[in-house]
């Protein structure tokens, strides 16, 4: 072209065209496309476990309320509780222990509270950045130099200086109180470079925008992952870390609990025990003799200094037939006290523990209902 003579149309929109390219091309270079991504990871995770936080700190013990105190047992069955004002205010107490904040809020719950509230920290960090970025690109949307600085295309270095220095005047955020003069006075300042700056016309050529390729350091390594790859690798983290680590953790659970535990909640050696000894003759002394020999009773151990209560308690509540040199466990101790309701003798650590243990002999008990039934033994 002839100096003083701008390019044709069909030249402009083939040079507009290249430069739109090369800002498409910036913007999946500049680290957006990560950003969305580990965006769109972290909502996934943090969104459900921050509703299952709010609903634990709104509705503490929930669960435990229901697992100690059901309404419907197994088989559909409605539970009625004793309405007895003793019995009700026992009840009541432990409700309102379980339903305690300041017990529901253990080690391992603030733990994890903290750790969600940096995954939030880090959201919103990312968030902003994404902001930055977006801010950033739209900046440069339809960037074109010549027509900021009102030159032609074939316009001299001296011309530029000029055009520079008689837009720079007009959008100087110090003489034009205009809010959008400093974004212009800006792009004035960017344009110029693009069209002087041998570095920043490189820039504008290869990427559509004087500044290059705009990047996000995160402080932590992220690996980046082309148009084609985010699908499957999306599809492998929900498969892997939404779907997979709670699946295998509840197995972990439940194949733990199969080892020793029954699906009915009665240790396995005590159902294996019932499924011996009991038969069609069984009466129920003899489905009282091995509910008192389970395994569960085990558990319910002498405290330090109980052993003289435990042995004038057995006094009062040994059966007839029983010898008196025939030793008592303390489980056998709470059991007969607790049927012939002497609750007034027990001691508030022997009250404590059969409290303990009543959860356990209804569990036994129905077990044994349910080896009977299994076995045939529905008449006796």
């Amino acid at each position: 072209l002839a100096p003083g003579h701008s390019a044709s149309a069909p030249s402009r929109r083939r040079q507009h065209g290249v430069a739109a390219m090369a800002g498409r091309a910036g913007a999946d270079e500049d680290g957006s496309t990560s950003l969305f991504f580990l965006l769109a990871l972290l909502i996934c995770v943090v969104a459900p476990w921050s509703i299952s936080v709010f609903f634990a700190l709104l509705h503490p013990g929930r669960d435990k309320v229901r697992q100690a105190f059901p309404t419907v047992t197994d088989d559909g069955r409605q539970v009625r509780q004793c309405q007895t004002q003793a019995m009700s205010e026992k009840r009541d107490a432990q409700i309102r222990r379980l339903t305690s904040r300041t017990q529901n809020c253990s080690r391992g719950f603030a733990f994890r509270t903290v750790v969600l509230a940096l995954l939030w920290v880090w959201l919103i960090y990312i968030a902003v950045q994404l902001n930055r970025i977006m801010a950033t690109s739209s900046l440069y949307v339809d960037f074109d130099p010549y027509g900021l600085l009102g030159v032609a295309r074939s316009a001299k270095k001296s011309d530029v200086k000029k055009a520079f220095h008689k837009m720079s005047l007009k959008y100087h955020p110090d003489k034009n109180p205009d809010p959008t003069a400093a974004e212009k006075f800006i792009l004035v300042k960017k344009a110029f470079d693009a069209l002087t700056d041998p570095i920043a016309k490189k820039n504008f050529e290869m990427y559509g925008n004087p500044d290059g390729p705009t990047r996000i350091e995160l402080g932590v390594a992220l690996p980046t992952f082309s148009k084609e790859q985010q699908g499957p690798v999306l599809m492998l983290f929900v498969l892997g870390f939404i779907l997979g680590l709670p699946l295998t953790v509840l197995c972990c659970c439940m194949g733990g609990a199969s080892s020793d535990v029954c699906p009915n909640g009665v240790l396995r050696a005590t159902m294996q025990e019932v499924g011996q000894k009991l038969t069609m003759s069984s009466d129920l002394r003899a489905c009282q003799a091995l509910l008192l020999a389970a395994e569960e009773n085990s558990s319910c151990r002498p405290r330090p200094g109980e052993e003289e209560a435990l042995e004038k308690l057995a006094t009062e509540v040994r059966p007839k037939g029983m010898k008196a040199t025939q030793p008592m466990s303390k489980a056998e101790i709470l059991f007969f006290a607790h049927t012939r309701r002497l609750h007034d003798k027990l001691t508030a650590e022997m009250v404590q523990d059969l409290e303990a243990m009543l959860p356990k002999w209804r569990a036994v008990s129905l077990g044994i209902v349910e080896v009977a039934a299994a076995q045939g033994f529905v008449s006796a």
